[in-house]
């Protein structure tokens, strides 16, 4: 039987964190990995929006994996004339 006031091995933390896009705002990760974007962007409404969150949370890496087309690149707002 073990000791309950033996102590414990440190736990380590997780290596690799994998949070759904939609938990990502507010987040900072060293290493970004942004698996098919055009299925972010498609998901929702604001899917657009979505991407850029998840884009913009790499603190010093960003990689993206996709098989399919990439999504077009948002059109910046012009102010009105």
């Amino acid at each position: 039987m073990s000791d309950p006031a033996a102590p414990r091995p440190a736990t380590p933390r997780p290596r690799l964190t994998a949070p759904p896009a939609a938990l990502a705002k507010g987040l900072e990760f060293d290493h970004v990995i942004v698996v098919e974007p055009a299925d972010i962007v498609a998901a929702e409404p604001r899917g657009p929006n979505r991407l850029y969150v998840v884009l913009t949370r790499a603190a010093a890496r960003l990689d993206v994996v996709h098989s399919g087309p990439l999504p077009d690149a948002p059109r910046s707002r012009q102010a009105p004339q």
